[in-house]
């Protein structure tokens, strides 16, 4: 939405919204491929996904608005591939934003199909998806969304290295996560007197560490609240 304030109308950002409502997104990855490179017809051409899952409502929409838009994000109308393709997933499985209808575990090689409610789980040969005969109520923790192909005679996936966070054992693996600018903001108002890196190594350095938490954290995978 900054993308939009700065670059239309202000008259036009109510229509964006509509058109996000009625698609259900609200990040620019609930509208990418899950390769985070191109935006897909459908959703250029505002319409919802066959595939995915949203929670939005319905309301009126004004597809010329919503196409000036996502224009400010394509190098090209023609393929519409992103002018900056996206990094990798930083929420993974069951904590991220949108209901991908495929997702892949990196670690197994395993692909997850939902199915209503629960998830098929296929074994991934290649680029071919064949169905093992399970069904699971929730994926792997860092499984993360593919693209796959629903339309031939079998499921098959495009060709590329998923997006994935691989998970992250010690303090420091964390903050190198991080984008720059919240290890800026961990620095200036939670950490006043030496950098982050100054603070892991002095971690190390101690036998107990205490840390508090006002509650507000949703997980307890290096939040901070």
């Amino acid at each position: 939405m900054d993308t939009a304030t700065s670059a239309l109308a202000a008259k036009t950002l109510p229509l964006i919204n509509a058109c996000c409502l009625y698609l259900g997104v609200t990040l620019l990855s609930d509208l990418t491929n899950a390769e985070g490179t191109n935006i897909p017809d459908h959703y250029f051409l505002g319409h919802p996904s066959p595939y995915h899952r949203h929670k939005g409502l319905f309301p009126y929409q004004d597809k010329t608005s919503w196409r000036r838009l996502l224009k400010l994000f394509l190098l090209s109308t023609r393929n519409k591939r992103l002018k900056r393709p996206l990094g990798r997933w930083l929420k993974t499985g069951e904590d991220l934003h949108f209901g991908w209808k495929a997702l892949a575990d990196p670690v197994t090689d395993m692909v997850y199909i939902r199915f209503e409610t629960k998830f098929e789980e296929y074994r991934m040969e290649n680029t071919v998806i064949t169905y093992n005969s399970t069904t699971v109520d929730e994926t792997p923790r860092y499984s993360v969304p593919i693209d796959v192909d629903f339309t031939g005679e079998h499921l098959t996936r495009h060709d590329f290295i998923p997006r994935t966070v691989s998970p992250r054992h010690t303090f420091e693996n964390i903050i190198a996560d991080l984008p720059d600018w919240e290890v800026e903001l961990l620095e200036q108002h939670v950490i006043t007197e030496f950098s982050v890196w100054e603070m892991t190594a002095q971690w190390r350095d101690t036998e107990k560490v205490v840390g508090t938490s006002d509650g507000s954290v949703a997980t307890l995978r290096g939040s901070y609240g």
